[in-house]
């Protein structure tokens, strides 16, 4: 499979890395142009390439990894979806510094705007919601797995990235559709977290996001490893572990 993205910041590359190891190319963009990610472009390797915001866009799956400040921007004008697949892993702040401050959605989820802004698209929300840090020491933590939710409306999708990400070797959770799930996994919204037991998800109290007061599912806050269903979720003690993933990047 060839991946387009639209942005080339942490998220992006830490995708592509994963992507080009299991044998897939991955299409860089930004709105600085191809001759901007040479080096980014080098970094990766083999596979790797750059293209503009267009192109990139104009691929089977494309990753959305930008500020949600330049959400709307990155969006705009681009050729029609029909159909294509939007991965969305945006948090929705429109200010990072001296505070973190969450947008006003009007009572909607950050994925249902994101497809209101790409119209024919088939969104399905990942890698939001496990820091890219954690993201980037790999799957496998303390025995266990680490986990990376997944929603969207669309089951092939949907069912495609869970698949992607086991080949990651993470383990993938569905949460439902993007009014539900996607609302879930969003840095902002109050939420449970989920913990295993026999490989079924439960409903506990969680972790709350210092900065946002959110309600986190992944890393920082509360990890699910799921190599022995027997075990429940234990809260991560690391410095910073009172952030959710959009935190605690913006942070670092």
């Amino acid at each position: 499979m060839k991946f387009g993205t639209i942005g080339a910041g942490a998220v992006a590359l830490a995708f592509g890395r994963e992507a080009l190891a299991r044998g897939h190319e991955v299409v860089l963009s930004s709105r600085r142009g191809p001759d901007a990610l040479v080096d980014k472009v080098a970094e990766l390797g083999r596979g790797a390439s750059a293209a503009s915001v267009e192109e990139a866009a104009s691929l089977d799956y494309v990753l959305l990894a930008v500020p949600w400040r330049n959400v709307e921007s990155a969006l705009k004008s681009l050729p029609a979806w029909n159909g294509r697949v939007l991965i969305d892993a945006t948090n929705p702040f429109v200010e990072t510094s001296p505070k973190l401050v969450l947008a006003d959605l009007g009572g909607k989820g950050a994925s249902e705007v994101v497809a209101a802004l790409a119209p024919g698209a088939r969104i399905v929300k990942a890698f939001n919601s496990i820091v890219t840090a954690r993201f980037n020491e790999g799957p496998v933590k303390n025995g266990g797995r680490r986990v990376i939710f997944v929603s969207g409306d669309h089951p092939e999708p949907t069912a495609f990235i869970k698949q992607l990400i086991e080949s990651f070797g993470f383990t993938a959770i569905d949460l439902g559709g993007l009014a539900t799930g996607g609302r879930l996994q969003q840095a902002g919204v109050r939420s449970p977290v989920a913990t295993s037991s026999n490989s079924a998800i439960t409903n506990t109290g969680g972790a709350e996001c210092a900065p946002c007061k959110s309600r986190t599912f992944g890393e920082p806050g509360i990890v699910l490893e799921l190599a022995d269903p027997s075990r429940t979720s234990s809260t991560d003690r690391r410095p910073g572990a009172d952030r959710c993933r959009a935190c605690a990047d913006q942070r670092e």
